[in-house]
């Protein structure tokens, strides 16, 4: 299995794992050819099986050719496609930074100047990429990269459509929905605009902390929504002319939005000019990761024996949503005196006062634990406890649970998530070992605490 971390990919050498979700992992390792490392994004083994596996293999190999096409230094270069035991894996370049996504969980606040500078590098490298007929489609803070150095670099084409590919057709429904266009959650077929579109909402987010929640995309036109952010006390600080830029490249009209990401690029550019940007900008961006690096950067090897790296980040984006930048003090102090992942959770848990929050953490906490093949092959060196034997009969589990219920929960996910629900329900379906557990499973894809503590609490 890919979960266990092979010495060698083809002639590169794997060397650890950097990252890791429900798709696939990804490694960092070395080619002995030019003496450089690498990184290698491998799709997990059992989605690589029947009809589903050739369709995502189409779109894994998909990924590769559209990034190939993309050559610019604001987007993660694509070095080869290859295979390893029937598994498709591609080699990417390897770069020191950490996702945007990461500083805005903490609660950092970037000032206008930060926050102009990234999106214009983003902007760039969708210059390119539009220029060479691939439109990314999953603009997020997630696939933008702030490296050490101070650059912005892209990733993740995954969701990409070629300009001569068959395989986006209307109808179906790619991307992440907080920061998806209107077209792109009615399914419809779109184009550059989309990423215009997405581009836009992150530079919102950047400025005034404030994302849309699967709710209001829904149940509030998005111009409402962004007068409601506009009015907020970090909102009134984004002055009338940035405000109008950011409302043109978030219109819900595709025809008022901006023609093209050079156009917006221009706009801010102009802007920036006129305002006199600092010209430190990339260095205070640089000095903002290299000081706030997540865990994984940071922690003792030893931590491995309880969990892997991938959780820890997990643990910590989870914990700064209630006790704030300090969470990654905490999560490191707290490998003090524990041994087992439960006392670790329960360790970083009392640092919430609030009874209703620090159980909605542990919730989340023991779902991300769940997921980690190092606290499961830690489990399997003892005997099972029942509690975990429970955990090899999930596809009993989901035979017991009948159609009424199982279409109850689909209708408040949806309720959440949008039109992923149904989607999101058949793969916990297939892990889950109990109600309770399926559940739990299920709250793991709503955005924030609160939603998922109200979703748990309508189950």
């Amino acid at each position: 299995m890919m979960s266990d971390m092979p010495e060698k990919l083809g002639k590169y050498q794997i060397k650890s794992v950097i990252g890791q979700g429900a798709m696939g992992v990804v490694y960092q390792a070395f080619d002995p050819d030019i003496e450089r490392n690498v990184a290698i994004k491998v799709l997990h083994a059992h989605h690589c099986t029947g009809e589903h596996g050739r369709d995502l293999g189409e779109r894994f190999r998909r990924e590769a050719q559209a990034a190939a096409r993309c050559i610019h230094p604001n987007i993660v270069a694509i070095f080869e496609l290859g295979r390893y035991r029937e598994q498709d894996y591609i080699v990417m370049e390897y770069v020191q930074g950490e996702e945007l996504k990461y500083f805005l969980a903490s609660g950092h606040r970037f000032s206008q100047d930060e926050a102009l500078f990234i999106t214009m590098e983003v902007l760039k490298a969708l210059v390119v990429a539009h220029a060479q007929g691939v439109v990314h489609r999953d603009i997020k803070p997630a696939n933008i990269i702030l490296l050490d150095s101070g650059g912005v670099k892209v990733t993740d084409f995954g969701v990409a459509r070629l300009d001569q590919s068959d395989l986006t057709l209307a109808g179906n429904m790619v991307g992440t929905p907080n920061y998806m266009c209107p077209e792109g959650l009615r399914g419809e077929v779109v184009d550059q605009r989309a990423d215009i579109y997405s581009t836009g909402m992150v530079l919102l987010e950047m400025l005034t902390g404030a994302r849309i929640t699967p709710k209001e995309l829904y149940s509030v036109p998005i111009h409402q929504f962004i007068d409601k952010v506009f009015e907020t006390e970090r909102g009134q600080l984004v002055g009338d002319r940035l405000q109008s830029i950011i409302r043109q490249a978030l219109s819900e009209s595709i025809a008022e939005r901006f023609s093209s990401a050079q156009v917006f690029l221009d706009s801010l550019q102009a802007l920036a000019g006129d305002n006199g940007a600092a010209p430190d900008t990339s260095a205070r961006i640089a000095q903002t990761v290299v000081n706030q690096k997540p865990l994984r950067e940071s922690v003792s090897p030893a931590t491995g024996q309880l969990v892997s790296m991938d959780t820890l980040h997990e643990l910590e984006h989870s914990l700064t949503s209630y006790v704030g930048p300090i969470a990654g003090i905490l999560v490191q102090k707290s490998f003090s005196g524990v041994s087992s992942p439960d006392e670790l959770v329960q360790s970083l848990a009392t640092h919430i006062s609030d009874v209703g929050e620090r159980e909605a953490f542990l919730v989340r906490a023991r779902t991300v634990l769940s997921q980690d093949s190092t606290v499961l092959n830690r489990s399997a060196a003892r005997p099972l406890e029942t509690s975990e034997l429970n955990r090899t009969t999930a596809t009993d589990f989901s035979s017991t649970l009948d159609q009424a219920a199982t279409e109850r929960l689909a209708r408040l996910l949806a309720f959440y998530v949008g039109p992923l629900a149904q989607h999101l329900l058949k793969r916990c379906l297939a892990k889950s070992h109990s109600y309770e557990d399926l559940c739990q499973r299920l709250a793991s894809n709503i955005p924030t605490e609160a939603e998922r503590v109200e979703f748990l609490s309508k189950t």
